[in-house]
């Protein structure tokens, strides 16, 4: 280690106990020994004569390292995340064409259900949306719907909503505008619902969010998104930058590092090894091997980096164990106090009209959780039985998750696993009330699936989800135990 002379990368300067970033324009307030250790990061000076000076200076040994190590997750320091930081530059600089990725055989197939066109806010509208709108003869196509069509809110304009269904809607739940005046009538939002698109360090993002009210077929079905992008492309719009700082257990690592574990448990996924529910557990296993290793990584050049590849080269086998016996109890009633939690915030915020979807769909919601929460109160539930292609839904449901941006809760990884676990939970409640005694189908967990992901996509559930991330391994492990499946042939 002695010849290791750590060096801050060129674009980050120093300040008053600050950090700033003048690549990705942020700042970062850093500790006193923290802010010492970054002064001495000059690239002429050995780490061990550095960290003695600091240690002579009344810093304690533990911070210096724990200060470096730092550093080293978040990219902060050559050595680190080299190709990351380089095509980041390259993106930025605008030096390099940034491609666009989509989930291998990744589709979409609209089943005209009208769910996407009530129990929404429909906008912002674009200006360009503004300008069609106001050349359509709209008063002679909808005589029976009185005018205004917009509204103006303080985030924009929206399309008018009439009983939590938007304005344009036919009798038929088919857009009244495509209708009338074609498919490019219609608002940007609205073409490219249910899908999103944001930049990332390894290209832009096209991803199905979730949020189709028949998921089950819908994201099964249709033209492959690689086949429908001359149509899609127009609608993506400029992207700014997707790199936010990640959080395992309360440390930051860089993003990039972040979507190496998104990337091997995609693969995962794809595998099929075990059930849906079973390889979300085993991803919140590999999640937790990565925050030792790299909470604990050398200071050295080409770390964490190094750690993380051997991770993720583990075989997947590992991964597949189920939790210890005797923590069951406990992590079955952390679920259940979470659902009862997440049902008072959304009947809170329907209270004082905060809600950022409809009353009804809010309420459903609530029923939703209430019944999970009530069948594990009673004791635990048998594992329901589900067909190949409902194994298939969920499986899709958790890749795309991962892929999207609301992988993250508020920068928390453990808390992302989290959500996308109540996900699963929530669409095999729903489904259970429809399928009865036969076995679950794909189209059978829409309705639930919608629910939770709409819910759980506003942000006023964050909170929640953030407050038990301490013991995200904990929650996990509950609902392991709780969303239990198995796959059975369909009769």
């Amino acid at each position: 280690m002695t010849s290791y002379r750590p060096r801050l990368r060129d674009h980050l300067t120093l300040d008053d106990g600050k950090l700033a970033d003048g690549l990705l324009q942020r700042e970062m307030g850093l500790e006193p020994t923290a802010a010492a250790v970054a002064a001495r990061l000059d690239g002429t000076t050995a780490w061990d004569d550095i960290r003695a000076a600091l240690v002579a200076d009344g810093h304690e040994a533990d911070d210096i390292d724990a200060a470096l190590r730092s550093f080293l997750r978040l990219f902060l320091v050559e050595g680190a995340g080299d190709d990351d930081v380089a095509r980041l530059v390259r993106m930025i600089k605008s030096d390099e064409a940034v491609s666009t990725t989509i989930l291998a055989g990744a589709r979409f197939g609209c089943q005209g259900s009208g769910g996407c066109c009530q129990g929404y806010s429909f906008g912002p509208l674009a200006t360009e949306d503004i300008a069609t709108l106001d050349g359509l003869d709209l008063a002679a196509a909808f005589p029976h719907v009185a005018a205004p069509y917009v509204e103006d809110r303080d985030s924009g304009v929206y399309l008018r909503a009439v009983d939590g269904r938007c304005v344009f809607l036919a009798g038929d739940r088919r857009c009244g505008l495509h209708a009338a005046f074609g498919a490019d009538a219609k608002p940007g939002f609205c073409r490219l619902y249910p899908l999103e698109s944001f930049a990332t360090v390894h290209g832009v993002r096209v991803v199905d969010r979730g949020t189709c009210s028949t998921f089950g077929t819908s994201a099964r079905t249709g033209l492959p998104m690689v086949d429908d992008m001359d149509r899609l492309r127009p609608l993506l719009g400029a992207h700014v930058l997707h790199h936010p700082v990640v959080l395992v257990d309360g440390e930051g690592w860089d993003h990039g590092l972040y979507l190496r574990f998104t990337a091997a448990a995609d693969e995962l996924i794809r595998n099929r090894r075990g059930t849906a529910p079973e390889a979300l557990h085993a991803l919140g296993r590999c999640l937790d091997a990565l925050a030792t290793v790299v909470g604990h990584c050398p200071l050295e050049p080409g770390q964490p980096d190094g750690l993380v590849d051997s991770v993720l080269a583990t075989d997947e086998a590992a991964w597949f164990r189920a939790p210890r016996a005797e923590a069951t109890d406990a992590s079955v009633a952390t679920v259940v106090t979470m659902l009862d939690r997440l049902a008072a915030v959304v009947l809170q915020t329907v209270i004082e009209g905060r809600a950022r979807a409809t009353t009804p769909r809010c309420r459903e919601f609530v029923a939703l959780v209430t019944s999970a929460a009530a069948a594990l109160t009673a004791g635990p539930p048998a594992p329901v039985r589900c067909t190949p292609d409902a194994d298939e839904a969920l499986r899709i449901s958790m890749q795309q998750q991962l892929f999207g941006r609301r992988a993250l809760i508020e920068g928390h990884a453990g808390t992302g696993l989290v959500r996308i676990g109540l996900i699963q939970l929530l669409a095999l409640t729903g489904a259970r009330a429809d399928a009865g005694d036969r076995p679950i189908t794909a189209a059978d967990l829409s309705r639930g699936h919608m629910l939770a992901v709409r819910l759980l996509e506003t942000g006023i559930l964050d909170g929640v989800l953030v407050a038990h991330e301490p013991s995200w391994r904990l929650v996990l492990d509950g609902l392991f135990h709780v969303t239990g499946m198995t796959v059975v042939a369909p009769t």
